[in-house]
């Protein structure tokens, strides 16, 4: 396999790394500033290219790693090119998107089923790039979801178990779903630190302090739901169906802090309920608006 790389941020330098450390597969990187694609070939001891025509020639697969607005966009232009494209994947990384984005997609089983003609998958890991040249380090066994054609998705799929990564394959009805999914286990996760961390403050915390204090718990917290799973490390008030204490709470909050409030409550009342099948947690609903 002959990989080469359009787009050169976070996530395309992260993942060529990642390939070059483990293998000789990486060809390079294209990007629309030729000084990122060199600073990312010279990071991960591969080749620069200041036209994309030059690395699709080169390669046999095509990571596109460029940020999901643009990727209809890169295909395109690819496919507005008189090139041979016969025999090779396209795969992009969105976590958002299917592989439809690439207009082309849509074709009978018979063209899918000629491994000579041009194939398309979306990997997406679940994962957050932070750093372009330090994200690497703890990639390791990073799990993926994929989606596409059979083909590409097959041999795709086999190159990253390879690299030691685990990957479960979707539909691409699904994809938006799972993608929603995801954006709860992260970016609405900080969102409800920060709303913790408000909510101290109010209490005449500093915001350093808040951050350091909430640290230990919701790292456990956290550790515990992956170790034990959901029902196995609810605690708290909700789980102990102590309706005074809830009743507090809602007594002193407001606005966006009450509503998140009710609604994780509302959650949490279903873990506790499958926890605890003997208990009663009717009044519970009914005190949260429920």
């Amino acid at each position: 396999m002959k990989i080469g790389i359009i787009g050169a941020g976070k996530a395309g330098t992260t993942i060529g790394k990642v390939i070059s450390d483990s293998s000789d597969c990486l060809v390079g990187f294209y990007s629309r500033s030729f000084q990122s694609a060199c600073d990312s070939a010279n990071f991960t001891n591969s080749n620069s290219y200041e036209k994309i025509e030059e690395l699709i020639l080169a390669s046999d697969t095509l990571f596109v790693t460029v940020p999901d607005g643009e990727i209809a966009k890169v295909w395109d232009y690819i496919a507005g090119l008189s090139l041979d494209l016969n025999g090779t994947i396209f795969c992009h990384f969105s976590g958002s998107l299917s592989s439809d984005v690439f207009s082309c997609r849509g074709f009978n089983d018979d063209f899918h089923n000629k491994e000579s003609e041009v194939r398309f998958a979306s990997f997406h890991p679940i994962f957050a790039f932070s750093n372009k040249y330090e994200s690497f380090k703890t990639f390791q066994n990073v799990y993926f979801t994929a989606e596409g054609d059979s083909f590409a998705v097959k041999k795709l799929r086999e190159f990253f178990e390879n690299l030691g990564h685990r990957v479960s394959v979707i539909s691409s009805e699904n994809k938006a779903k799972y993608h929603a999914a995801c954006v709860f286990a992260s970016n609405l996760l900080v969102g409800l630190i920060s709303s913790s961390v408000g909510i101290l403050k109010d209490c005449g915390f500093d915001e350093e302090t808040a951050y350091s204090a909430f640290e230990t718990l919701t790292m456990n917290n956290a550790r515990s739901v992956f170790e034990k799973g959901a029902e196995g490390a609810l605690t708290g008030p909700v789980e102990r169906n102590d309706i005074t204490t809830v009743e507090k709470h809602l007594k002193v909050l407001d606005g966006n802090d009450k509503e998140i409030y009710r609604v994780l409550t509302k959650e949490v009342i279903q873990i506790a309920k499958n926890k605890h099948s003997d208990r009663d947690y009717s009044s519970m609903m009914e005190l949260i608006g429920f």
